[in-house]
């Protein structure tokens, strides 16, 4: 099949893409500088900067579709907001869609020699028009090799995707409204400024008395608080509550009603078939709805980080020895590898393809400096395996499932905190034993999900 590739990089104020029909002669960087001049005279291109002189609108972008009749468009799933309009029009104008990875993106930005290190969204719409037509990205036969692009999720996926997105949204607005109107507390009503608020289905007591909303609060909470503000000490000495407090309180109560809308959506997009498997592994490990949820929008479907054959992807890397590789045998130091040895070590590409994806890869990148090895992957999903971790793992009232998995990752933890140095300090801190025991549930939870879906 012929291919005419649309190229679309879209941020918050630019929207830039190119149009190839083949893979440019003498290279992409060479193509890039040629055409720097005069550009429209060797591809079309769409431009549009709200800020600048370039600024278009989306009929114009339409327009641009339906004149060059593209019949595939690559691009990158950065701001799901700013691209589902664009995946729509898309869509609807006949044009298939391939997503490529950030990093897989960067990384063959890079190696083309295209300028600068910076985000360019120029180029890399560019950079993205060309990478379907690359050799290394295609079958023997010519078609695209789906290995080098990301898999469409299904509707249900993306349902539950946008959940997510928004109960972390709520969250984040509630914080500096509690914050601020608990400040405000300390001074109007002391005795519940730092009253636990946890209200299940319900509205939080002291928000729905506060906010004057007690319809949606339990009738009990109502009435401790009540007695607790009947009895309060602010009113011998003529405090009032505030109305900014009461307004703060009605939007707490909102917000609580909001977020409990969204989760009851997500308990039934998870009560689905094709979730089941997910979930009873999910419960093996205890992991709460909210952190369930946020790992199956990356996980889902599990085949995709297996071979098409249903087997992991193992293969062998050949990697140069950088320091003496010892072992020890009965007393005797054993050299096996010597610097600028070549060893050849086993690398199963599904599972850290799986790590990645849950936030406990590493990537690599270069400062001007040097090379630093930074986290990589879903920051979601670190922060709540994070959270799992210090919670239900390292706490003792942690109310993990008595399992055969969590007894091993208990063992595991009581292990890393037992290991001292010569003068009995230990020798591991508190976010290296953390960051070890993420680890370690990613790689058990990679390994419960292989025996479920391995063929």
């Amino acid at each position: 099949m012929e291919y005419k590739v649309l190229g679309l990089d879209v941020s918050k104020n630019n929207v830039c893409c190119h149009i190839l029909e083949n893979y440019p002669v003498g290279g992409l960087g060479t193509y890039w500088r040629k055409s720097a001049k005069n550009a429209a005279e060797f591809y079309p291109r769409f431009y549009s900067n709200p800020k600048g002189d370039r600024q278009k609108t989306l009929w114009d972008f339409v327009e641009f579709i339906k004149e060059n009749k593209p019949n595939l468009a690559v691009l990158e799933p950065t701001g799901v907001h700013y691209s589902r309009i664009f995946y729509q029009i898309l869509k609807t104008e006949g044009v298939a869609v391939k997503w490529v990875g950030h990093m897989e993106l960067k990384r063959y930005r890079e190696g083309k020699n295209l300028p600068g290190h910076g985000k360019n969204d120029a180029v890399d719409s560019l950079a993205m028009a060309a990478y379907p037509f690359d050799p290394e990205h295609l079958q023997s036969d010519g078609t695209l090799n789906e290995r080098y692009f990301l898999l469409s999720q299904p509707e249900p996926v993306m349902q539950l995707r946008e959940y997510v997105q928004q109960l972390e949204h709520l969250a984040r607005v509630q914080s500096p409204i509690i914050n601020y109107t608990r400040q405000r507390l300390t001074h109007e009503f002391p005795e519940a400024a730092f009253q636990h608020s946890n209200a299940g289905k319900y509205v939080p007591a002291i928000w729905g008395f506060l906010g004057d909303v007690p319809e949606h609060s339990s009738k009990s909470g109502l009435t401790l608080i009540r007695k607790k503000y009947a009895n309060s000490i602010v009113h011998d000495y003529g405090i009032e509550i505030d109305p900014i407090t009461q307004c703060h309180a009605r939007w707490l109560a909102e917000l609580s009603l909001e977020e409990t809308r969204i989760e009851q959506q997500v308990i039934e997009l998870l009560r689905r078939e094709e979730f089941s498997p997910y979930m009873e592994v999910f419960e093996l490990f205890g992991f709460g709805l909210r952190t369930g949820a946020r790992i199956l929008t990356r996980c889902y479907p599990f085949e995709s980080f297996l071979l098409p054959e249903g087997k992991e992807w193992i293969d062998r890397e050949h990697r140069e020895v950088k320091k003496i590789d010892k072992s020890y045998n009965k007393g005797t130091i054993e050299v096996e590898f010597k610097p600028g040895d070549v060893k050849v070590t086993k690398k199963n590409r599904s599972r850290d393809s799986f790590k990645m994806r849950l936030g406990q890869g590493t990537i690599m990148e270069s400062s001007g400096d040097g090379w630093i090895e930074k986290a990589g992957g879903s920051a979601i999903c670190r922060q709540s395996l994070y959270l799992h971790v210090l919670t239900k793992i390292e706490s003792s009232k942690g109310n993990l499932p008595d399992n055969e998995i969590n007894q091993c990752l208990i063992a595991y933890r009581d292990n890393l905190k037992s290991q001292v140095d010569g003068q009995g300090k230990p020798t591991l801190r508190g976010k290296h034993i953390q960051a070890k025991l993420m680890s370690k549930v990613v790689n058990m939870l990679y390994s419960e999900l292989l025996k479920r879906f391995k063929l």
